[in-house]
């Protein structure tokens, strides 16, 4: 069978169909305005950048422990000082991390303050859990 015969039958078995995204996707996107900013900053959750449409508040897309390391341009406080300053000062509608990366967010000094501005508010089936601004 010809690659072509073989795609057209495939296409017909497994037809396309658009993603709707999971559970954390449609929860922020019901959620908040496409001006809302969104922070995944751990794997596997990063996708939700481009499934919502919602941009992140800081530079940080990420946060990896080799990423905050002393070098010749800026100490791992002075880079730690921008991150939390971008939090503070362009505050995230959503932040959605995972049990695996809480210990890093503690070690990073993050985690007491995510607790003081956020709430859990949805857990999915995966156990994603979404943060959602506190509305003071």
């Amino acid at each position: 069978m010809k690659w072509g015969a073989w795609l057209a039958d495939a296409s017909k078995m497994f037809p396309a169909r658009r993603w709707e995204g999971d559970a954390p996707t449609q929860y922020i996107v019901e959620h908040s305005k496409q001006t809302d900013t969104l922070w995944a900053p751990t794997y596997p959750y990063t996708y939700l950048y481009l499934d919502t449409g919602r941009l992140s508040p800081t530079k940080w897309l990420f946060v990896l422990e080799h990423l905050f390391v002393t070098t010749a341009d800026s100490t791992r406080e002075e880079k730690l000082a921008e991150l939390k300053g971008d939090l503070e000062r362009n505050r995230p509608r959503f932040i959605v991390t995972s049990k695996s990366s809480s210990s890093l967010l503690e070690q990073l000094g993050l985690a007491e303050w995510l607790k003081s501005h956020y709430n859990i508010v949805l857990v999915s089936k995966t156990k994603v859990p979404v943060l959602d601004e506190l509305q003071v």
